[in-house]
């Protein structure tokens, strides 16, 4: 939701405001405040237009106010709406991907696996909580895994780096191919925008690593 979406409709509501206010005190000044006030004091009458500025300015929010709320409240719905339609497409990607797709938790864990680590021998359950590093040869450890394991994003981040994976030793393949070559993009995962990311000194929170890896006979 932004302002310009809602920018219409909110002017409609003002001029609804202020049309309303205007016809309650016209109605006030021009038809009831003479009968209510004969015979008041001077503090009495004074008293009474005080309570009735009150009233009339809560009459004339109180239809806009709930129909701002109206109006919010099938935005807001929208926006869920569309986030879960996002959400599911996005989801059916990742789940379809032929690229071994993974999220490892700052202490090199794998948090999430897409279907695709069956290339390795892999059923997705069996990497959750396993460190990225078993699936890198140890001679390997020292060079490949800080760039993917990296915090970077945008430019700074990963691209094509290649990278050698070990299949799962208790599976059949193990025994035909031991390890597979891939290329590999790796991006930092961070609850705050890549805006607020870039800023040096800025607070935020690192969640973990995005991490693509795809067979090199597919560039």
């Amino acid at each position: 939701m932004d302002f310009e979406s809602i920018k219409p409709k909110l002017v409609r509501l003002m001029a609804f405001v202020v049309g309303g206010a205007a016809f309650l005190w016209a109605l006030w000044f021009f038809g009831m405040s003479d009968s209510l006030t004969t015979g008041m004091s001077p503090v009495a009458k004074h008293t009474l237009e005080v309570f009735v500025s009150i009233g009339v300015t809560a009459l004339a929010l109180l239809g806009p106010s709930a129909a701002l709320m109206k109006m919010l409240m099938e935005d807001w719905k929208e926006i869920e709406i569309q986030a879960e339609k996002n959400a599911t497409r996005y989801r059916t990607i990742v789940e379809n991907s032929y690229d071994i797709i993974l999220e490892v938790d700052e202490e090199g864990k794998i948090f999430f696996a897409n279907p695709a680590v069956s290339q390795l021998g892999y059923e997705r359950e069996n990497l959750l909580g396993k460190s990225l590093k078993s699936l890198i040869p140890e001679k390997d450890h020292e060079t490949k895994l800080p760039p993917i394991t990296t915090r970077r994003i945008g430019p700074r981040a990963t691209i094509n780096f290649p990278v050698t994976l070990l299949t799962n030793d208790d599976s059949v393949l193990s025994y035909e191919v031991p390890s597979m070559e891939f290329l590999v993009d790796a991006s930092g995962l961070w609850k705050e925008s890549d805006e607020v990311v870039r800023i040096k000194g800025s607070e935020k929170t690192f969640i973990g690593t995005l991490f693509i890896a795809r067979t090199k006979s597919d560039n």
